[in-house]
């Protein structure tokens, strides 16, 4: 049986882990093992041979810079490239570009050139709404529509999670890059792409469609509006969800 892995390392948020296992459960079609990778295991261990998709999930960046820079990228890199599958989720995403530009000017700002560079650009945010590291204060129900000519109506909008995601800077003028959903503002920045490498491919997403509403705090002043929001898009969710695996030959 083919594995999924998540990452678990340093970085990768254990709410957000949750989320994925909970949802890949909801939507995989095609029997899979899922399962947690820490750094340690992801640099030494054999893990490419019988895995399908690597995911780097939410969490922050810069823990993924140490952990991960030289040997871990380059598995990892060499992985995707042989013919697996990547997902990068927010801080996930920021990694897997080749520069970032996050929260530029404030106390949390973070900017440097990336090695996996699945995406030949950058990688700004966050777009909606200032992030914050110890709430949910920066939280929305996001409207993101569809800009991919397959599949879903561009013109009904998937109400996802959002959490300090960012947008892929050119990504129409890089090379390898498909835009799958846009942010639902002036401009229609990309929020979700995926990126040829090799002979493998990286979904790369700013927004958490990973989320389930039912895993979120009812009493958070900060969830409380938004949960129903992504409750009555919750169909949408895992319709998304199950074709954005079925583009990765997961489904």
């Amino acid at each position: 049986m083919k594995k999924i892995l998540i990452y678990s390392g340093p970085g990768a948020l254990k709410a957000g882990i949750q989320h994925l296992i909970t949802t890949l459960n909801k939507t995989l079609k095609n029997p899979h093992s899922i399962q947690t990778i820490g750094h340690k295991e992801l640099i030494k261990d054999n893990w490419e041979e019988n895995t399908s998709l690597l995911i780097l999930p939410g969490g922050a960046d810069l823990p993924y810079v140490k952990y991960l820079t030289g040997l871990g990228n380059a598995k990892i890199r060499a992985f995707v490239e042989q013919g697996g599958s990547f997902i990068g989720i927010c801080a996930g995403s920021y990694y897997a570009g080749n520069f970032v530009e996050f929260a530029l000017g404030s106390s949390v700002e973070v900017t440097g050139e990336r090695e996996l560079s699945f995406f030949q650009g950058t990688v700004k945010g966050p777009i909606l709404k200032p992030y914050s590291y110890t709430s949910h204060e920066g939280s929305l129900a996001s409207p993101i529509h569809w800009a991919f000519p397959e599949r879903f109506n561009r013109d009904q909008p998937f109400f996802l999670f959002y959490s300090g995601g960012g947008y892929f800077a050119l990504a129409d003028t890089t090379p390898n890059t498909t835009i799958l959903a846009t942010y639902s503002i002036q401009g229609a920045y990309p929020a979700m792409i995926e990126c040829k490498v090799g002979r493998g491919s990286a979904l790369l997403s700013g927004v958490h469609f990973e989320y389930t509403p039912s895993l979120l705090n009812p009493n958070d002043p900060f969830l409380r509006a938004i949960i129903p929001i992504l409750n009555s898009y919750e169909t949408e969710r895992l319709q998304l969800t199950s074709y954005l695996l079925e583009r990765l030959g997961i489904n």
